[in-house]
């Protein structure tokens, strides 16, 4: 259930989104649409630094704030919400061996695999950072293709990197601005 009080704007979906949705209500719990991703970052990183700079991503980009309604409705809709928090888990591995620090991403991939969104509840992104050395990191990124396609990730890799770096500077990102998905729509 949405608290109306969140809400920011509600639109139809596109036609491969409601494609996506219909195998989603068919199929409980199917990975078919699960992407997920893996990173190495190598160099100095400041995990709540990261976190912020997620956290202004995900209010940059309505589609990350994105639920999809389809009970009670004839059509099913998109759902913005003015505030969505992305959680991201952070775990230090450093003083574990290194065939504990794989075991324990590996199992983490696979948890994260077999854990179904519920496209009308859940942030449909999460995140996973794991430091591995003192200026080594695996970042594990998981979401749902409803809400982008591979075009999309670069874009909004480059502009993470761009909000993380301001952040680190003190300065505001010089990000162009954002065309809102529910114009295309």
């Amino acid at each position: 259930m949405i608290d109306r009080g969140n809400l920011k704007d509600l639109y139809p979906l596109s036609p491969m989104q409601e494609g996506m949705l219909f195998h989603a209500l068919m199929e409980p719990g199917s990975p078919a649409y699960l992407e997920q991703m893996g990173f190495q970052i190598n160099g100095a990183l400041d995990a709540e630094r990261f976190q912020q700079a997620l956290d202004a991503l995900v209010q940059r980009h309505e589609i990350l704030r994105t639920s999809f309604v389809h009970e009670k409705t004839r059509r099913p809709l998109q759902a913005v919400l003015k505030v969505r928090p992305v959680l991201m888990s952070v775990e230090d591995l450093r003083s574990a061996p290194v065939e504990l620090r794989d075991r324990r991403i590996a199992d983490h991939l696979e948890q994260d695999r077999n854990t179904p969104f519920d496209l009308g509840r859940h942030p449909l992104l999460r995140l996973a950072l794991f430091r591995v050395e003192d200026q080594v990191w695996k970042l594990i990124w998981t979401h749902h293709h409803i809400l982008m396609d591979g075009w999309c990730v670069g874009i909004l890799q480059s502009e993470f990197l761009e909000i993380y770096r301001a952040i680190e500077k003190g300065k505001p990102a010089l990000l162009s601005p954002v065309r809102p998905y529910s114009q295309y729509i």
